[in-house]
């Protein structure tokens, strides 16, 4: 009798420790965007499921709202360009960069007004720019490398979503979008003076987490970058299926979806890894570099920034090597 009540007692507390170790379910979490070629693997990752762990996805209506957002601690994780990353390090915000997502090769860019037929003719014009984006680094550099022209231009800031209704009212000249907004806009007649293949300084877009959530919730943040590049290998299977459903999504021909998908250079996880490793890695040099530029363009107001312990390679090397 006391055998057996000797092994049951020994299986129940067996039980209780095994319960005890196991891990318990992930949380979900919150991931913003914005409307950029990037979000059609966005869509298409929702759309197959891919992301199991995530409780909402907001497609804010302009990369200003993204950053607002995750700066306000409404979203763990965000899409972001790499001049925002600077910008919000400058304002000590705690986070890391747990990916390398794109970079425009032709995807940004300077729109004008169909009667302007060359930079001479934007003297004195109207130029819409989203400031707290890729837009204000687009600017700078036009005018660095312009400076006869553009410096004679009136500048306004303006939002991503509200451009299109603002240059179709004849109310800006001119204005620094990126795709599909500047597809957009071509489409109904207007002309692409300068895009970012003209550009020293890249226009990168990156995943960012905030750091406590990496440490109290790493599981579902690993689900949302092994969904990403889930649906990035799809599409690469099988573009044409994947443009059919893609397009649907972005409201827009599958032709001009993958027109604007050719203005990126999209990373894979592979070649994310690569430009995030190193000491210092591609990615800090390219960070240092923008950081110094921003701060010589008075975009930026400190001129040296913190790195270290800044990007997390760690969710990478499990999604490629585990």
């Amino acid at each position: 009798m006391n055998f057996l009540l000797n092994g049951r007692f020994f299986i129940l507390i067996t039980l209780l420790v095994t319960l005890a170790s196991c891990n318990h379910p992930a949380k979900k979490i919150r991931v913003g965007y914005s409307n950029r070629p990037y979000s059609a693997f966005i869509h298409l990752a929702s759309e197959h499921h891919f992301f199991s762990n995530v409780e909402t996805l907001y497609d804010f209506p302009s990369s200003t709202s993204t950053m607002q957002a995750f700066q306000a601690g409404k979203i763990d994780l965000a899409f972001l360009s790499m001049d925002q990353a600077i910008t919000m390090l400058s304002q000590s915000i705690d986070f890391k960069i747990i990916s390398v997502i794109d970079k425009s090769i032709g995807g940004d860019g300077l729109v004008v007004a169909p009667y302007i037929k060359n930079v001479e003719m934007l003297k004195n014009s109207k130029i819409g720019f989203e400031r707290n984006a890729s837009g204000v680094l687009v600017f700078s550099n036009f005018i660095q490398k312009h400076p006869k022209y553009f410096n004679r231009t009136n500048a306004f800031e303006i939002s991503q979503n509200a451009i299109i209704n603002a240059f179709k009212q004849g109310k800006l000249n001119a204005v620094i979008v990126t795709d599909p907004v500047k597809q957009t806009l071509i489409n109904d007649g207007a002309i692409e003076l300068l895009n970012s293949k003209q550009m020293q300084q890249p226009i990168t877009y990156l995943l960012i987490a905030h750091t406590n959530i990496l440490k109290s919730n790493r599981k579902s943040v690993l689900d949302v970058l092994t969904g990403f590049y889930l649906a990035e290998q799809l599409y690469n299977r099988d573009k044409s299926g994947c443009l059919t459903l893609m397009s649907k999504q972005m409201q827009t021909s599958e032709d001009k979806l993958k027109q604007m998908l050719g203005h990126f250079y999209f990373y894979t996880s592979q070649k994310s890894l690569v430009h995030l490793s190193g000491a210092p890695s591609q990615i800090e040099i390219e960070l240092r570099a923008l950081s110094q530029y921003m701060f010589y363009r008075d975009i930026l107001t400190k001129s040296t920034l913190n790195y270290n312990n800044m990007i997390d390679t760690s969710l990478l090397k499990e999604i490629l090597y585990d």
